[in-house]
């Protein structure tokens, strides 16, 4: 993310935008997706956590795991929005120029997920199942393990696609007229990340808690 906004900064593509404030928005960047994922995690997965204060000093143990993706893009765009219109910066101009490296970035995070064996898909019996061995008590068929789609491959490279799909819209020419409007790339990754979503996910084993 550094290195695409200092690419911008230099070539005078965010208004008002240099190099010490790119420091500055990128330390609030990196805090704001740690502290956002992991609260919109506990808000969304353990909610009763958060009435003790026991719960609360869960919240900084990072190696713990538990990331949420909508908490950190809530805390991310209000902590950045502010801080760019506190300094006349062009929000949706430097946003554009990073959405591409969070896109590639979520395709990573799966990998994690595939890796932890969590987030796993619903049963299969195509030959590319996965055995994973920390199914869920609720997730056994008739108290059995079975094999499973790997859905978290399936969401890392629909993630990846969508990656260069961005980064073909920003190197493309002619550019269109919706192109040159700042927060193009923004609409198209999360309008892309919705509909990448709603597919990938008929596959995924969801635990509804709220």
């Amino acid at each position: 993310v550094w290195l695409a906004l200092h690419k911008a900064v230099l070539a005078r593509r965010i208004p008002n935008g240099d190099l010490d404030r790119l420091d500055e928005s990128s330390l609030l960047l990196i805090s704001s997706i740690i502290i956002g994922g992991r609260v919109g995690y506990f808000v969304l997965n353990q909610p009763q956590t958060l009435l003790t204060w026991e719960g609360w000093q869960e919240l900084p143990k990072v190696w713990h795991g538990g990331m949420a993706f909508f908490g950190a893009v809530a805390m991310l765009f209000c902590a950045e929005y502010f801080y760019c219109k506190k300094f006349k910066l062009g929000f949706w101009h430097g946003a554009d120029r990073i959405m591409w490296v969070f896109a590639f970035a979520l395709g990573f995070g799966r990998i994690a997920n595939f890796i932890n064996g969590e987030l796993y898909g619903i049963p299969t019996n195509q030959h590319w199942g996965v055995m994973f061995p920390n199914v869920l008590p609720q997730d056994l068929i008739n108290g059995e393990n079975v094999f499973r789609h790997p859905v978290q491959l399936y969401s890392a490279l629909s993630h990846w696609l969508l990656g260069f799909f961005l980064i073909y819209l920003l190197r493309r020419k002619p550019r269109t007229k919706f192109d040159r409007c700042p927060g193009f790339t923004c609409f198209w990754f999360l309008g892309g990340y919705g509909l990448l979503r709603f597919i990938t996910d008929c596959w995924r084993q969801e635990s509804i808690y709220i």
